[in-house]
């Protein structure tokens, strides 16, 4: 029998939930039954299902933060804008110049300069 990613992604965090000490153990024996399955092609979508199955099971929120330099936004500040737990992911792009691109969960904000400039010369040219 093929299990799909999410059912491997599942197993993994029940597994660890059950004992979280020993979770070094379970993730060495779950990649060995990886390799045993064939499944190891299936590494990066069962890590994408996995990350998934946690953000649900804990009732966090993944919010990813995309700015010129590190500080501008706190995870404070977001967490009482939001009015629940975040999962706060800061990075840093040179592109970006001013403003902030914000990602929670699947809906995006972006704030930035060059989208700004952007909007603006699609508007002239119309």
């Amino acid at each position: 029998m093929r299990y799909t990613p999410t059912q491997y992604a599942k197993t993994l965090y029940d597994l660890i939930e059950e004992s979280p000490k020993k979770s070094r153990e379970i993730v060495r024996a779950f990649a060995a039954k990886l390799v045993a399955n064939g499944a190891l092609k299936d590494l990066r979508a069962i890590g994408a299902a996995f990350e998934r199955e946690w953000y649900s099971r804990t009732g966090t929120t993944p919010v990813e933060v995309t700015t010129v330099e590190k500080g501008s936004m706190s995870k404070k500040e977001l967490e009482k804008m939001l009015g629940k737990d975040i999962e706060f992911i800061e990075k840093t792009d040179p592109a970006v110049t001013a403003g902030a691109r914000i990602k929670i969960g699947d809906y995006q904000i972006d704030n930035t300069l060059a989208r700004r400039l952007s909007d603006l010369k699609n508007a002239l040219a119309r």
